[in-house]
């Protein structure tokens, strides 16, 4: 049927099961779009918790490694403290049971472990090996004994008049002598 408007445009007009069906089918697809939307937002919220979580976690476990790491570093510096009274106490001992009253050489002795062969550790065999190689370069540093503790062809030099026994022949000379060979890298046949 036509029908028209007061200003005599015509208009459709539906019957009241035509309105019905078209409300009918609106509702539904506005049901279907709110569903879809609820569905959306049901599983952003899911992904959101499950986020929110695992940042709680990762919060929570970065905490704890920042108190483990604390506590790591304080266990640290109670070691490297202990440790290094531990070596300094060894050095002072060793150097006072070396020189004894002589300040000089034990200065000087002091000084070579601090600016050339020393470093900390706490193996007594490396400290010894340190001590000896700071021992040799204070002889020669106070020029208690040859310059030179190897000769030209790489061996100890000898004596340079015959009148008395050269340096690296005493013990002292030879436990220096081998000290020097051994921080110049010669290899042992050349030592002796």
């Amino acid at each position: 049927m036509t029908l028209y408007d007061e200003d005599g445009k015509e208009v459709t007009a539906f019957t009241q099961k035509e309105v019905d069906a078209q409300i009918k089918e609106a509702g539904t697809d506005a049901t279907a779009k709110v569903k879809t939307a609820e569905d959306a937002l049901t599983a952003k919220t899911a992904e959101y918790d499950k986020l929110d979580k695992l940042h709680e976690d990762k919060k929570t476990s970065y905490k704890e490694l920042q108190a483990k790491s604390k506590e790591d570093g304080e266990k640290y510096k109670e070691v490297l403290d202990r440790d290094t009274t531990a070596y300094n106490k060894s050095i002072e001992d060793k150097i006072t049971a070396l020189a004894g009253d002589d300040k000089e050489y034990a200065t000087e002795l002091k000084k070579q472990l601090d600016e050339g062969v020393g470093s900390e550790t706490t193996d007594a065999e490396v400290i010894d090996k340190q001590i000896k190689k700071a021992q040799a370069l204070t002889n020669i540093e106070l020029s208690r004994e040859v310059k030179s503790p190897v000769g030209g062809d790489g061996a100890a030099p000898g004596s340079s008049d015959g009148s008395e026994p050269a340096f690296t022949s005493t013990p002292e000379g030879k436990d220096t002598f081998d000290e020097m060979s051994d921080m110049m890298g010669l290899p042992p046949d050349v030592k002796e």
